[in-house]
C-alpha cells in the first residue's frame, strides 16, 4: 500500500507526521506571482533535494517530521512516464496528496513529452520541476540535466511551453556554468519563461565526487540579486551552522540539502537526536508504505555507515537482508551495539571522500574495498 493515506500513517506512527498544507486550497498555481506562490507554500526555508531513488515518500516523511518544509520527488524520466504504464504507476504510487508541498522533478528534452507527463500530475503537486543539474553520464546520453542546460534556447522553449500550459507552477534546478557571466545571463532569461522558483546548485557539472570542491555562494547571491523570484540555494551545507551562514551569504529564500539529509534526516531540526532511533522510525514508515527494499537498503548504508566501519559484519547483514521486518530487527541490533556512543559520533558518510578515499587507495584490504562498494554513492546523481 505504497500510496496509503499519509494521515493514517502518521496516526499509526504515534502522530509522527502531521500534514499542514492543503494542496487543493489553490486551484490554479500557475496564476500566482512567484512570491504569492511561495507564500502559499508556507514560505519554506528548509528543502530536501531531489535524489535518484533516495527522496522517496518514506524518506520525505521522516525528513518532514524533523524540520524539512519542502520536498522533491526523485527524478522521473518524462518519456518513460508518458509512454510506459508500469513505470508511470510505480512513480504515481510515490506521490501523496498529503505529503505536501512536494515538487515533482522530471527530466527530458522533448517539450511535448514533458508536457504530456506534466498533464498527468498537474493536480498532484504545486510545482512541476525540470532537472537541469544532473551531471551523470546517463544524463549526457539522455540529453537532460546539466547537459541540456548547455542548449539555452531549447531550455527556454521547454520552460515557457510548460509555464503557459499547466495549472501547477513550473520550476527548475540548475548548476553553474564555469563562465559565471553566462550563468547570470541564463537566469535572467529563465525568469522570463514564467517559472515560479529557481533552485541553484552552486557548483558546475564538472564538480562531483572527489572533485566536488566548494559551493560558490557568492554566485548564488548574485543570482538572487538579479532575479525577482524565490531562489533556493544548494551546496556546501555540512553542519547546522552552515544553514544560517548560507542564508546570510546568499540572501536566498530557502536552503536545500541532499547528502547531509541522507546521513542525518533530522538535520534541519537543529536538534541532536539519536540517529538509531530516527533510522528505526524511517524503517517503520518504509514498512507501512511497502517501500522498495533496495531503496531502504541504500538509505541504511548511509544511516549506518559508522556502524559498518566499527563492525564489518554489518555490511554483510545489510547486503543480505531482504524484508522490512528483518531490517527493523537489524536496526534494533545496531542501536544496542552503539548505545554507549555519543549521538554526534555516529556519522561519517557525508565526509566519506575526505575521510576515506585516501586511505582506501592505500590499502589492499579486500573487505574494506567491498565496504566502499556496498555504500553506493548517489552524490553525482543529484540534480
Amino acid at each position: 500500500m505504497i500510496n496509503a493515506d499519509v494521515r493514517e500513517i502518521g496516526a499509526n506512527l504515534n502522530n509522527s507526521f502531521k500534514p499542514s498544507f492543503n494542496l487543493k486550497a489553490v486551484t490554479n498555481w500557475s496564476q500566482l506571482t512567484p512570491f504569492e506562490f511561495w507564500k502559499e507554500l508556507g514560505n519554506p526555508k528548509y528543502v530536501c533535494a531531489p535524489m535518484v531513488d533516495q527522496s522517496e515518500l518514506a524518506f520525505r516523511i521522516i525528513c518532514r517530521k524533523y524540520g524539512t518544509d519542502l520536498t522533491y520527488t526523485p527524478m522521473i524520466h518524462s518519456v518513460l512516464f508518458a509512454t510506459q504504464e508500469k513505470y508511470r504507476a510505480q512513480h504515481l504510487k510515490d506521490i501523496s496528496l498529503e505529503e505536501q508541498p512536494c515538487f515533482l522533478q522530471f527530466c527530458g528534452h522533448d517539450p511535448e513529452m514533458l508536457l504530456r507527463s506534466a498533464k498527468i500530475v498537474e493536480d498532484k503537486t504545486p510545482c512541476f520541476d525540470l532537472n537541469l543539474g544532473c551531471p551523470q553520464g546517463i544524463a549526457k546520453r539522455g540529453y537532460y540535466g546539466s547537459f541540456l542546460l548547455e542548449n539555452t534556447d531549447l531550455v527556454l522553449k521547454i520552460l515557457g511551453y510548460l509555464s503557459n500550459n499547466l495549472k501547477c507552477g513550473v520550476s527548475c534546478k540548475i548548476r553553474l556554468f564555469p563562465d559565471l557571466s553566462r550563468t547570470f545571463d541564463l537566469v535572467e532569461n529563465l525568469e522570463k519563461t514564467g517559472i515560479k522558483v529557481l533552485a541553484v546548485h552552486g557548483r558546475t557539472k564538472e564538480q562531483n565526487k572527489e572533485s566536488t570542491g566548494n559551493a560558490d555562494w557568492k554566485a548564488i547571491r548574485k543570482i538572487k540579486s538579479i532575479l525577482n523570484i524565490p531562489v533556493i540555494a544548494n551546496g556546501g551545507i555540512e553542519c547546522y551552522e552552515d544553514v544560517r551562514r548560507c542564508f546570510d551569504a546568499t540572501n536566498c529564500d530557502a536552503v536545500m540539502s541532499a547528502e547531509k539529509l541522507l546521513e542525518n534526516p533530522f538535520f534541519f531540526s537543529g536538534i541532536n537526536h539519536n540517529i538509531d532511533d530516527v533510522a528505526l522510525e524511517y524503517l517503520e514508515i518504509a514498512k507501512e508504505l511497502n517501500t522498495d527494499i533496495n531503496q531502504v537498503r541504500s538509505h541504511l548504508y548511509k544511516l549506518y555507515y559508522h556502524a559498518c566501519k566499527l563492525d564489518m559484519s554489518y555490511n554483510h547483514k545489510l547486503g543480505i537482508t531482504n524484508t522490512h521486518d528483518d531490517f527493523i530487527a537489524l536496526g534494533e541490533e545496531i542501536k544496542e551495539f552503539r548505545k554507549n556512543i555519543p549521538n554526534e559520533d555516529k556519522f561519517g558518510w557525508y565526509k566519506r571522500y575526505r575521510n576515506s578515499v585516501a586511505n582506501l587507495k592505500e590499502t589492499n584490504d579486500k573487505e574494506q574495498t567491498c565496504t566502499e562498494e556496498f555504500i553506493y554513492d548517489f552524490n553525482s546523481m543529484f540534480g
